[in-house]
C-alpha cells in the first residue's frame, strides 16, 4: 500500500518503522471510524472530555452522543476513562463501561465514533495525521476539502438551529478563471489558486472554515455570525482580490471574484436550503455582471 500526502511524501507500511518517533510521546486518541477518520486528538492536558458540545476537548457532534459523555483523567498508574452518565453508553473493546483504565491499543467507541488509545505517539500517530490530512486537506491549495466542507457545515447548521444562533455561508467563485488558464496555461492556473486561498485565509477568523469547494469555487461557513457581518466579510475578500495585482509568467493582471452570502434563519429547515441560497446569489452575481457581493434576504426573498 502506498499513500502520499499533500507534499506528495512516499509512505509504505515497510517505510513506517524509518519514520521518526523520537518527538513527543504523548498518548493520544486517534479516530480509525468515523467522519474524521485518522485525526489524531493528543493529550494535551490532565482532562479530556468527550461529547456533544462543542466546547468539549474532544466534540463529537452525533445525536447518540451526550453533551457531557464521558471524560479521560490522567492519574498515577495512566488514564482512567469515565463514562459520566451518558444515554448510549461508552465502550471499550466492545464492552460498554462505566470506568476503565486505559491500555495502549485500546479501542474506544462512543456513538458511530471508534478512537484508539496510541501511548506512543510518535510513529503510528503520525501515519495517522498524515492518512486524516490526505482525507480532509485539498492537495492543491491546502486548505479543507469538499467533504470536510459538507460535515461541518451540517455539524454547525444543527448548532445555529439547536441554540437559535446566527451561522454565515459565503460562496466564492473566481471571475474568468477559464481565460487565465487559456492565456498562462494551467500551472499559472493552479497558482492563482493557492494564492486566492491564501489571501481568503488571512482574510477570515480561525473559528471560520474556508474550503475549497471545487474547481475554482470556495466555500467560508462563519459560526456566530449575521447577515450583514457576513456581507461585510464577503465584501472585505472582494477587495483584497484587487491588490496587490497577481504575477503569471512575468505578467501582473487582476483577478476578481464573485460571491453569494446566506445566514442561517428559522425558515431554513436544514443545512441544504442554506446553501442554495448562498449558491443562487453566487449564480445571481455571476450574472449581473461580476465582480460583487449579493446576499439573500429572507424578508425580500421570500
Amino acid at each position: 500500500m502506498i499513500l502520499r500526502d499533500d507534499e506528495h511524501t512516499e509512505i509504505t507500511e515497510s517505510s513506517l518503522d524509518t519514520l521518526n518517533g523520537e518527538g513527543s510521546s504523548r498518548p493520544c486518541l486517534v479516530v480509525i471510524q468515523g467522519e474524521d477518520i485518522g485525526k489524531v486528538y493528543e493529550f494535551n492536558r490532565d482532562e479530556i472530555d468527550i461529547g456533544r458540545s462543542s466546547e468539549n476537548c474532544i466534540p463529537l457532534n452525533e445525536g447518540k452522543v451526550s453533551r457531557q459523555h464521558a471524560v479521560i483523567r490522567r492519574t498515577g498508574d495512566g488514564y482512567l476513562l469515565d463514562d459520566l452518565g451518558s444515554t448510549n453508553g461508552t465502550f471499550v473493546n466492545g464492552h460498554r463501561v462505566n470506568e476503565v483504565q486505559l491500555v495502549d491499543g485500546d479501542l474506544l467507541s462512543i456513538g458511530r465514533t471508534t478512537l484508539k488509545f496510541v501511548v506512543q505517539a510518535g510513529v503510528e500517530s503520525e501515519f495517522h495525521e498524515r492518512i486524516y490530512r490526505m482525507a480532509t486537506i485539498d492537495t492543491l491549495t491546502g486548505v479543507s476539502n469538499r467533504k470536510v466542507f459538507s460535515d461541518r457545515l451540517k455539524a454547525e447548521f444543527s448548532k445555529a438551529q439547536r441554540y437559535n444562533r446566527p451561522m454565515g455561508l459565503i460562496m466564492i467563485d473566481l471571475d474568468h478563471f477559464k481565460s487565465i488558464n487559456d492565456r498562462f496555461g494551467h500551472a499559472s492556473g493552479d497558482s492563482v489558486l493557492k494564492e486566492v486561498a491564501r489571501r481568503l485565509s488571512e482574510n477570515i477568523r480561525k473559528s471560520d472554515l474556508l474550503a475549497r469547494f471545487g474547481g475554482e469555487e470556495f466555500a467560508i461557513i462563519l459560526p456566530e455570525t449575521d447577515l450583514d457581518e457576513s456581507a461585510r466579510i464577503a465584501e472585505k475578500l472582494r477587495r483584497c482580490m484587487v491588490e496587490p495585482g497577481f504575477i503569471a509568467d512575468g505578467n501582473e493582471f487582476s483577478v476578481t471574484i464573485s460571491a453569494g452570502v446566506a445566514s442561517y434563519q428559522a425558515d431554513a429547515s436544514d443545512e441544504g436550503v442554506l446553501f442554495s441560497r448562498a449558491d443562487r446569489r453566487l449564480y445571481d452575481a455571476k450574472h449581473r455582471g461580476r465582480n460583487q457581493v449579493l446576499i439573500w434576504d429572507t424578508i425580500e426573498d421570500s
